[in-house]
């Protein structure tokens, strides 16, 4: 058992020293000047904007680049089998589907590959301004499972594609992705 714990707190040491190492640009080619943030220390982003992971132990070179390419919503997810079709509703009332695109760098740091773009990462605030987080559940795994966003961590110099299916209350209101440990992040504001 004391193995485990040792194994466990190494992990989460590991985890939180790659977090902390992480910085953020606002575009690809600009990753040297610090971004300018909102009140709640969020970059704020239209889609179609790149946005990009820096390295500060890697003198702040940037080691991928996102793009939040559109967002839609969807009241029930259908996936059809071929003799009978599959409806699943959302838990939370609405899905919010995100057309998401990564480019990483040729010297990919490993740790970074691993955790980015993860569902549970995103939350929203509604027009009630109630922060909502904890938007990966069950129903949201049942949708675009061909087309969803690569879950088994980014290799260097590749290209990913994909959709992360989140569910949500809010209609409309803004999305935030964050990095674990890592100071603020990134928002959209969105209105399907």
């Amino acid at each position: 058992m004391r193995g485990l714990l040792v194994i466990v707190a190494v992990l989460v040491l590991a985890t939180s020293t790659a977090c902390a190492q992480l910085g953020r640009s606002t575009e690809s080619d600009n990753a040297s000047s610090k971004p300018a943030t909102n009140e709640r220390g969020n970059i704020v982003k239209q889609a179609g904007e790149p946005a990009g992971i820096t390295n500060k132990l890697k003198a702040g070179k940037e080691e991928l680049t996102f793009t939040l390419n559109s967002l839609s919503m969807m009241d029930v997810c259908e996936k059809n089998y071929g003799s009978f079709t599959d409806s699943t509703k959302p838990e939370r009332g609405h899905f919010l589907i995100l057309d998401m695109s990564v480019t990483t760098a040729a010297d990919l740091d490993p740790m970074v590959g691993g955790f980015v773009l993860n569902p549970n990462s995103f939350s929203t605030i509604g027009p009630d301004g109630v922060t909502e987080t904890e938007l990966a559940t069950m129903a949201t795994y049942s949708c675009f499972s061909e087309e969803r966003f690569p879950t088994e961590g980014f290799k260097s110099s590749q290209k990913y594609a994909g959709k992360i299916v989140l569910d949500t209350k809010n209609k409309s209101g803004v999305l935030i992705y964050t990095l674990g440990g890592s100071e603020g992040g990134w928002e959209w504001a969105y209105a399907v």
